[in-house]
């Protein structure tokens, strides 16, 4: 197989359709949200440092018929400390979660080699590190890949990645219901009657370009209040994330691939949710809510509408994405364990390089699980001094 590098913008555009046929209907993975994110976090986006990132996307193409059977959606971060890094495309504060190599059923094992070879080969490229992230521990394409590299010299390094948490839809709302405790249930009926039935509150679905970039601005807002009554930044405190989100979402709608769930309580707007659509799965990406309106639990207003009407519309599975909310687990969401894979080159400075990586996330690491453990708390006490300990998802 031969692999072709793709190293501008324009040179991707000719990819798009395969690369969405491609994407096994993951949005995460989809032309517009990749190249959309190089567009805000790449080359063009780093201002002072215009050479730091370089784009590296790899097509493998069978000789044969030119068809494309796999694209590597990767660039590469030139570090002072680390090198040259291979990292994903739609990487770091965005957090797209279930990235891998888009790749024709059957054909992983010639892939991975193709890729592999292509990757040793000095006169191709010269990097210190794969960063291949948090990805499904059952990935076998990236698993093989992997593989191949360290066959060829190189190392490779596992640690456990975070956890997404998918919900499995049952075939109708009553058979979802009695997985739940009893007591959530019992909730769960209650609340459907005392605020959808009686007409109180009502779940809005905005599917098109229109709607979408009518709501973004009113999302923005309550995702930044719910955050900062927490006393935290939110994520649209990050310029390049806010024209992120701004400018995929309407890309995203236009194919279908996004909704945003709006819950009106009393016809005012209590919550929102920024949904991404798969072929049978809603992925729950974001969120925002009106802590004015925390009495009346949006948070759990706002999922149980959106699970009734997803199982409603034949969807398979609605995904909570990574996070270890206890919300997710009491919904009867199960874990999807990710593993974090760091390939390092068989060079010295690379060996090196991947000492100092590693000495920092450790104490990344450690700093993130204080910081956690004292946001959990907080928000622990809050809840229990307003009686709302039972809230179905925060915002």
């Amino acid at each position: 197989m031969n692999v072709r590098p793709l190293t501008t913008s324009r040179e991707l555009a000719v990819l798009e359709s395969a690369w969405n046929d491609l994407d096994a209907g993951v949005p995460f993975r989809s032309f517009a949200w990749l190249t959309t994110w190089w567009q805000c976090y790449g080359d063009d986006a780093q201002g002072a440092n215009p050479d730091r990132r370089e784009l590296l996307v790899l097509a493998v193409e069978d000789p044969q018929t030119g068809e494309t059977n796999a694209i590597a959606p990767w660039f590469v971060d030139r570090t002072r400390a680390e090198g040259n890094v291979i990292r994903w495309l739609g990487s770091g504060e965005v957090c797209s979660d279930y990235l891998s190599v888009l790749c024709a059923e059957g054909r992983e094992g010639e892939v991975a080699a193709a890729l592999a070879d292509w990757l040793v080969d000095p006169a191709e490229t010269c990097w210190t590190a794969i960063d291949l992230g948090d990805v499904a521990t059952d990935d076998a394409l990236v698993a093989l890949l992997a593989e191949e590299l360290r066959a060829r010299g190189a190392s490779v390094h596992r640690r456990a990645g975070t956890t997404c948490w998918r919900l499995e839809l049952s075939t109708d709302w009553e058979t979802y219901l009695k997985r739940l405790s009893k007591t959530r249930r019992k909730r769960t009926r209650g609340l459907l009657r005392d605020w959808f039935d009686c007409g109180r509150a009502e779940l809005f679905r905005l599917t098109s370009v229109e709607d979408v970039e009518q709501a973004m601005p009113s999302f923005e807002e309550l995702h930044q209040k719910r955050r900062r009554s927490l006393g935290q930044a939110g994520c649209f405190a990050s310029p390049r994330f806010a024209r992120f989100l701004r400018t995929v979402a309407p890309r995203m709608a236009a194919e279908g691939r996004l909704e945003i769930a709006q819950l009106s309580i009393d016809g005012r707007t209590a919550a929102f949710d920024f949904n991404l659509l798969g072929r049978k799965t809603i992925y729950s990406y974001q969120s925002g809510l009106d802590p004015a309106t925390l009495e009346q639990q949006p948070g759990h207003l706002i999922t149980i509408a959106e699970l009734r009407q997803a199982i409603e519309r034949k969807f398979t599975a609605y995904d909570f994405l990574r996070g270890d909310e206890p919300y997710k687990h009491n919904w009867r969401a199960a874990p999807q364990e990710t593993t974090h894979i760091r390939v390092v080159a068989n060079r010295t400075r690379a060996r090196l390089a991947h000492m100092v990586w590693n000495a920092r996330q450790q104490t990344r690491d450690w700093a993130r699980t204080i910081r956690d453990t004292t946001v959990d708390a907080r928000e622990q006490l809050v809840a229990r001094a307003k009686g709302l300990v039972w809230r179905g998802k925060p915002g």
